[in-house]
């Protein structure tokens, strides 16, 4: 798979998730803006941030693979429609990049900021061991906050791979 297709994936595991948050503050009613300011832990972005910086990793990785800068996309997280709608258009976005199939050997070392470390990558150390980890790390914040708010969500709506029957759980025991 290449880049754009993983991400495209996962924005759309992403999509699935954030549409089980909207469905459960309805029927719970809750206000989207209150779950959308729940954070894992006090020091943690709030949930609206996790989204946002998960759907902007997408083109801060694969911007630089087309030679384009480094680009970061405003992302509406007033509601999770707003945040549906980002990701639905986010993705288009990474499909309008053209990105040479070589990219690996064409392209200079990229530089990125990450925190307050400068770090300069190969584009496959850029793209494996730097974006993905990333992108993954605020997507799963963004599963663990809605989960911990008591989103009914599973390992399959964050992968799309794993099915487990209703009403199925894992004893600790």
């Amino acid at each position: 798979m290449e880049p754009i297709e993983i991400f495209e994936r996962y924005l759309n595991q992403l999509i699935t998730i954030l549409e089980k948050a909207q469905g459960f503050c309805a029927e719970q009613t809750i206000k989207e803006t209150e779950l959308l300011e729940e954070r894992l832990a006090p020091d943690m972005f709030p949930l609206k941030q996790q989204i946002s910086t998960a759907i902007n990793f997408t083109i801060r990785i694969c911007a630089p693979l087309a030679n384009n800068p480094h680009l970061n996309v405003p992302i509406n997280t007033k509601s999770f429609a707003d945040c549906i709608a980002s990701c639905e258009q986010m993705i288009q976005r990474l499909y309008e990049l053209e990105i040479d199939q070589h990219f690996a050997d064409n392209l200079p070392m990229i530089q990125s900021t990450s925190g307050f470390q400068e770090n300069e990558f190969h584009a496959m150390e850029y793209i494996y061991a730097y974006g993905l980890p990333n992108f993954i790390f605020h997507l799963s914040m963004v599963y663990s906050i809605l989960r911990k708010n008591g989103v009914p969500l599973s390992k399959g709506d964050f992968d799309g791979y794993h099915a487990y029957p209703e009403g199925f759980y894992f004893d600790a025991d």
